[in-house]
């Protein structure tokens, strides 16, 4: 599965989902945004144009397309935007919240 982290990606993104083989784009908003010069800037119109290529790209194909999200509810506007799946935060994120719930809890009492 190719993943779409850079513009030259998202430039040839119809050709990329159009690959024999491949089950479908993994979208890394992060990488791509960086690599448009929008780091992090989800919201910015050029981005989210981006995304309904990439979105539109693998419908006309057929195939997957699947995104990283850092919380619940950007995960679920992903997938109301038709996203097939959301890789929801990583682990190393998942265990800091998790501690600082403990330490907050414990300092609480």
């Amino acid at each position: 599965m190719p993943q779409c982290e850079t513009t030259e990606a998202l430039e040839n993104i119809e050709e990329i989902t159009a690959i024999e083989g491949s089950d479908g784009i993994f979208v890394g908003p992060f990488d791509l945004s960086i690599s448009m010069g929008i780091p992090a800037q989800f919201n910015n119109p050029g981005f989210q144009q981006a995304l309904e290529r990439v979105l539109a790209a693998c419908k006309q194909n057929n195939k997957l397309c699947m995104i990283f999200s850092t919380g619940i509810d950007e995960a679920k506007t992903y997938i109301k935007h038709g996203f097939d799946a959301v890789a929801n935060n990583i682990d190393t994120m998942v265990f800091m919240r998790a501690y600082q719930e403990m330490l907050d809890d414990l300092r609480a009492r």
